[in-house]
């Protein structure tokens, strides 16, 4: 018994670790994917300045 209790518990372990991995990624990947996100939308603004000083 105490070795399933063993081996069940580092296997919960080694998922909550897992799990802490793919939620950095996931949180790395929003950051990216928001800073592209306002990248592009001050890149818009900048270009809507740009023609309305030409007019």
């Amino acid at each position: 018994m105490k070795e399933i209790e063993e081996e069940i518990k580092e296997e919960t372990e080694e998922d909550i670790e897992e799990d802490e991995e793919i939620n950095e990624e996931e949180l790395k990947e929003e950051k990216i994917m928001k800073e592209k996100i306002k990248e592009e939308e001050e890149g818009i603004t900048e270009t809507e300045k740009e023609e309305k000083k030409e007019e």
